[in-house]
């Protein structure tokens, strides 16, 4: 239930295009009573998976009469955001999907054209460029 909440949230989120969801301000609170729960449950359960993909998505979601304050400001003082475990599951997931956007040949688990020893030098440098580039890319979005 924890992963379809997520998934809700997204699927409302894509809708949009990337534009800011301003919800009248007794739905938004419901919004905010169920995703408090939601944490709580994920960080109680280990769950991380699932509030990993959330967190891209408290900054869509914003009440009408709120003209500062989004999702995130009334949920930040809850305790999965100590948890470091969860922060850990957050940045491989990121980097799962940030990985999942690479071509074809560089993904993780693809039988490459060529093994490591093969590649040229450049070739192998290229290849460690886009990973350093792919990791401090996902850790500077924390």
């Amino acid at each position: 239930s924890r992963l379809f909440f997520v998934s809700f949230l997204k699927k409302h989120s894509d809708e949009t295009r990337g534009t800011i969801i301003e919800m009248k301000k007794i739905f938004f609170d419901q919004l905010i009573r169920v995703a408090k729960t939601f944490l709580a449950e994920a960080n109680n359960n280990n769950d991380f998976a699932s509030p990993a993909l959330f967190v891209n998505l408290m900054g869509n979601f914003k009440a009408e009469e709120d003209t500062e304050e989004f999702m995130f400001a009334y949920l930040k003082d809850l305790p999965i955001w100590q948890n470091k475990y969860f922060w850990e599951a957050a940045f491989f997931e990121s980097v799962a999907r940030e990985r999942q956007e690479l071509p074809q040949e560089f993904k993780v688990g693809q039988p490459m054209n060529k093994k490591w020893e093969e590649l040229s030098e450049d070739e192998q440098k290229a290849l460690e460029t886009k990973e350093a580039n792919l990791l401090f890319g996902v850790l500077g979005s924390f």
